[in-house]
């Protein structure tokens, strides 16, 4: 519950300006358009689309049974990803140089723990479209679920270049400082993530980034 909890608050509530509360800040959040899933809300459950349901093409199915609310068993934090990877697919056949669209099908391909390769795509093309700080975090953090730990560590001293109190960056820069041997630049980086947000090591466990 704790987890469907934090991923509902991505969509919900609008983004801080900087950390804050549950939602990590370089998460940007869906695009707000009528027909747009709240694919994290807490409603949300098992649309009855059966193996159709991870297919893009099935995304206007996807939206249709997403906005009636359709009350079955929860789906998991990558299930829930998979779906909003869906719609964004038919989203970006609309707009395919819409760079919040690319970084959050980014994002989502993130926590969907699938084709990395495609989701670094996005985010160099969203980057490329608007260099935000918020992209380049996510897609260091592409990198690090890569395990490609020296690219994440460049891209998140880019992101905090750009911003120094990204939350989520901070966080992640300092795990990332871990798995490179550097424990107390890694203390230092938690640190500083947790003086922004206290929960954000426990959001960032929600949604599958950090082990429990």
């Amino acid at each position: 519950m704790r987890a469907a909890a934090a991923i509902a608050l991505l969509v919900i509530l609008p983004l801080p300006a900087r950390a804050g509360g549950l939602i990590p800040v370089d998460f940007a959040p869906t695009p707000q358009t009528p027909s747009a899933p709240a694919v994290f809300s807490p409603t949300l459950s098992r649309p009855a689309l059966g193996d159709s349901l991870f297919d893009n093409s099935a995304a206007e199915g996807i939206k249709q049974a997403l906005a009636s609310q359709i009350r079955m068993p929860p789906l998991t934090v990558p299930e829930r990803a998979k779906v909003e990877i869906a719609w964004l697919g038919g989203q970006l056949a609309d707009h395919p140089d819409d760079p919040v669209l690319l970084a959050r099908r980014c994002l989502m391909r993130g926590l969907a723990k699938t084709d990395l390769d495609a989701a670094l795509d996005d985010c160099n093309r969203a980057i490329a479209l608007k260099p935000m700080a918020g992209y380049r975090g996510q897609r260091a953090l592409v990198f690090y679920l890569k395990g490609d730990y020296r690219a994440a560590l460049t891209g998140y001293d880019e992101a905090l270049a750009a911003d120094p109190i990204l939350g989520s960056s901070l966080l992640m820069r300092g795990m990332t400082k871990g798995k490179l041997g550097d424990a107390a630049g890694k203390d230092k980086d938690v640190a500083a993530a947790q003086a922004l947000d206290a929960n954000i090591i426990t959001c960032y466990r929600d949604f599958g980034i950090l082990p429990r």
